[in-house]
């Protein structure tokens, strides 16, 4: 990008063509009728209830809890909580305006992509992620639920921002000021979903091998990174250690070793249901706390209970964990999330009862799941995982070019260091989920696959441009014969 005008063009089009099809969604499915906001705030195989009573409670009492006893909540982290809480006060205790401000969200989110992509690929780049972002089924869809994604999904994109601006050697891009930037939304993030917590590491790894000849450089970098993040989640660990003696951002983050990672390889071991298996391994964690004399009441402390187990369970099982951690990646990517937006969408469903965990291989999952779904389920599906997949393929072919580019090319473009960036994100969220795979987890790491996927583009027809010129216009006698292939 060459002016600071065709930047901001860029970014209001992205915005602007994000805004259309989830707008049109947004009037299409109604949320402000009553029976729809039922589904909204009720939304299968969802937290949205949790979020929504949590929302309602803080703006009503002014107390971070799930009941009107006011007893402490330790489950969820509190920003996207706060934002319900906010809008709530402003609105009513209506979701419509949560999912309006959310639409604008992930607009924002898509033009910050956008930036991202032109300034380390071209001002196509930019186009190609703008146009691909604005359509993509998950990120359309999300909006309209009371989920934390589309928040999360944005302030991890604006983290990526800054991060690639500091990365590439620009001479406005003030290194440290970006980082710190960066940390702060890895925070916000992270106090969206604790998900993110231990990308700081691998984002301050790749600050530390981008600047390995200037180490005095890569250590202050890295470290006003790790800095500014530690300084917007510290409040919150002391918040859960005051109140509940233990530091951690939340539950979750521990209980999902048993719950996440665990439970699928138990239900499997075990043949029994999901709600079998999980009331099983809960009773032996209500158990050993019992035989060490510890109260049931504190969640967080559960928390660490269910932690130790699961790790118990993965040591002891290996093999079977191996396989349902490639299956629960296999679940990640191939997900259309027909379950939670059927009935929103007016789709007659019967998937909600369809567990996908049920089934410990990828072959027999797709025939049931075939044999389990209408016609209009099918369609959905359809749409959502072809556009997976011509995502994957396109992401995968940028990998592959710059691992060519490489072998030919000592000398690292700047544009790479992007690249990895992306990567490390993509991979991430669907790594970082393992067992417990499903396609709600896979929506952190799209805006980065899609990012990917619009290097691709522009490789692409860069190179089949440069090759219908080399066969329009002949050589001449004096010019030297140049391998085109690269």
């Amino acid at each position: 990008m060459h002016t600071e005008w065709s930047r901001r063009k860029l970014f209001v089009a992205a915005v602007v063509l994000a805004l259309v099809p989830r707008l049109l969604l947004f009037v299409a499915v109604q949320p402000w009728l009553p029976s729809v906001s039922a589904l909204v705030i009720d939304q299968p195989n969802s937290d949205s209830l949790n979020y929504h009573e949590l929302g309602v409670i803080l703006a009503r009492d002014h107390v971070y809890a799930l009941d009107a006893t006011g007893t402490p909540e330790g489950d969820r982290v509190p920003l996207y909580p706060m934002f319900l809480a906010a809008v709530y006060t402003l609105f009513g205790t209506q979701p419509w305006p949560a999912l309006l401000l959310q639409i604008l969200i992930a607009s924002v989110g898509s033009g910050l992509l956008a930036l991202t992509a032109a300034d380390a690929f071209g001002s196509r780049a930019g186009k190609w992620t703008a146009g691909l972002f604005a359509l993509a089924p998950l990120q359309v869809l999300y909006p309209l639920s009371l989920m934390s994604e589309t928040m999360f999904v944005s302030l991890l994109i604006a983290c990526a921002y800054s991060v690639s601006r500091a990365l590439r050697p620009m001479p406005d891009a003030q290194p440290v000021r970006q980082l710190a930037l960066a940390g702060i939304a890895l925070g916000l993030a992270t106090l969206t979903r604790p998900a993110a917590e231990y990308l700081c590491v691998g984002l301050a790894a790749l600050m530390i091998v981008r600047w390995r000849r200037q180490p005095r450089a890569a250590t202050l970098r890295s470290a006003v990174f790790l800095a500014t993040f530690a300084l917007v989640v510290a409040p919150w660990f002391v918040r859960n250690a005051q109140t509940f003696g233990v530091a951690t951002l939340s539950a979750n983050g521990s209980a999902n070793v048993l719950l996440l990672y665990v439970l699928p390889m138990e239900m499997e071991r075990r043949s029994a249901s999901r709600e079998v298996a999980a009331a099983q391994l809960s009773a032996e964690v209500t158990a050993e706390m019992d035989r060490d004399g510890r109260g049931q009441d504190n969640e967080l402390l559960r928390s660490q209970y269910d932690q130790l187990l699961g790790w118990r369970y993965i040591r002891t099982y290996p093999v079977s964990f191996a396989k349902h951690y490639a299956l629960g990646i296999f679940r990640t990517l191939a997900g259309v999330a027909i379950g939670s937006f059927g009935p929103l969408l007016g789709i007659a469903t019967g998937s909600q009862a369809f567990d996908i965990w049920a089934f410990g291989d990828p072959v027999t999952l797709i025939r049931q799941w075939l044999a389990n779904h209408t016609l209009k389920e099918l369609a959905f599906a359809l749409v959502v995982s072809a556009y997976s997949l011509v995502t994957y393929v396109l992401a995968s072919v940028a990998l592959v070019r710059a691992a060519r580019a490489r072998r030919w090319n000592r000398s690292v473009d700047p544009a790479e260091w992007v690249l990895a960036l992306w990567l490390l994100c993509a991979a991430y969220f669907v790594l970082v989920t393992g067992p417990g795979g499903d396609a709600r987890y896979r929506v952190p790491s799209e805006p980065f696959l899609i990012a990917l996927a619009a290097a691709a583009l522009v490789s692409t027809r860069s190179t089949a441009h440069r090759t219908r010129t080399a066969t329009l216009e002949p050589l001449q006698p004096s010019q030297p014969v140049l391998n085109q292939a690269g």
